[in-house]
């Protein structure tokens, strides 16, 4: 064998290598997905005998329980409600801004864009506890106004990456209720 040949194999069996890591690191990170779906479909009865067994039949009164518990409805008319907001605030605001800090060259512009660039690496955990306490100094806990106000800063440069209400007393978050 020649050494290209041998370079050859040698990238082949690489190649497989990886792949055949690749898949069972794939099949790791999704057997707690597959596990839960298939958990889903049982009764009580049967996830609390026999946890990784299959469900005998499929219990679909499980899935509207959880409907009806959660007000999915009412949480995803918030959801779209925050982002439609969010979008509006966004590019009336953040785009123009962008734009000029990017096009006109002015004193402090660089300035002003590496701030914005370095804030984006602040982590929400930081911001969370002050922001929650501006929040509630401002009485805006579980209004409108906070998610006019703080659900549209989820999308700018170091601004709250949550768009979550709080009315409890201290920084456990829930989404958003309808008013």
């Amino acid at each position: 064998m020649t050494q290209n040949e041998k370079s050859k194999i040698r990238a082949k069996v690489i190649k497989w290598v990886t792949r055949l890591f690749l898949i069972l690191v794939a099949i790791i990170m999704l057997y707690p997905l597959a596990w839960n779906v298939v958990s889903s479909f049982k009764t009580s009865t049967e996830f609390l005998t026999d946890p990784f067994a299959w469900p005998q039949g499929l219990a679909w009164d499980n899935y509207v329980r959880a409907y009806e518990k959660s007000n999915l409805a009412a949480n995803i008319g918030n959801s779209i409600y925050v982002v439609l907001e969010t979008l509006v605030i966004i590019v009336i605001c953040v785009v123009p801004c962008s734009y000029c800090l990017v096009r006109y060259k002015f004193p402090g512009a660089k300035l002003i864009l590496n701030i914005y660039m370095a804030a984006i690496f602040i982590q929400a955990t930081y911001i969370m506890i002050p922001l929650f306490l501006q929040m509630n100094k401002l009485n805006l806990l579980n209004s409108r106004l906070h998610d006019l106000r703080y659900g549209s800063m989820e999308r700018v440069p170091g601004g709250s990456r949550y768009g979550y209400r709080s009315d409890q007393g201290y920084a456990a978050c829930r989404p958003c209720q309808p008013v």
